[in-house]
């Protein structure tokens, strides 16, 4: 079963919510340590921390396939371009329907892996199934 907690370190940054959070106030992951969670808060113009049991904070992020066309050519020109030389990034990202960016992307070893995981992370690309598995809530289905 997956815990929240064995995840949270790899979204550092990324907007949360909890039950007790301010209405119209944005919360965003700046630290973690021994079950804690340290938010940084914003809220009508002013700034501040908050902690929280890392239990009830849910990330909120976005499936795979809600990935953007320049959102893909941002990842690909500027992490794979050099090493997929002669490919084009829909050949490289686009479904066999070639119309649907899809999740059978691939990522190759050493630091081109690196860098794809800290760009998916950085746009809140739920890479875990947190979603799936209830731990983090669907940007996509927030109004």
């Amino acid at each position: 079963m997956k815990k929240i907690i064995d995840y949270i370190n790899f979204y550092l940054g990324c907007e949360v919510t909890f039950p007790e959070s301010t209405l119209g106030a944005k919360y965003t992951i700046a630290a973690s340590m021994n079950g804690t969670a340290y938010l940084n808060m914003a809220y009508k113009g002013r700034f501040s921390t908050v902690i929280q049991d890392i239990r009830i904070i849910k990330p909120l992020l976005r499936k795979m396939d809600s990935i953007t066309e320049d959102e893909c050519k941002n990842l690909y020109y500027n992490i794979y371009n050099e090493y997929h030389k002669g490919m084009t990034y829909k050949s490289w990202w686009l479904d066999e329907d070639n119309e649907h960016y899809t999740t059978n992307f691939r990522l190759y070893a050493g630091e081109h892996r690196v860098n794809a995981i800290n760009y998916l992370r950085s746009i809140s690309i739920d890479m875990d199934g947190l979603i799936d598995a209830g731990l983090a809530i669907d940007k996509e289905t927030i109004k």
